[in-house]
């Protein structure tokens, strides 16, 4: 039984070393890699940020 939070993140370690195949790859695969691969390509990418929320504090005069 997992009770912490902490505990289920090794458990998904733990089980993200066993090889897996899925119908749409020909081989087998590692979870933990495809998931790490997946992420550092999503962080790569270049996103927009809305600044529209942002105040600038050079913007207001000192009372």
């Amino acid at each position: 039984m997992l009770l912490e939070d902490v505990d289920l993140i090794g458990f998904n370690l733990f089980a993200g070393q066993f090889p897996r195949n899925s119908k749409h790859k020909k081989s087998h695969f590692f979870s933990n890699q495809e998931f790490l691969s997946q992420w550092l390509q999503w962080a790569q990418e270049s996103q927009t940020i809305d600044m529209s929320n942002v105040i600038k504090l050079n913007d207001f005069k000192k009372r």
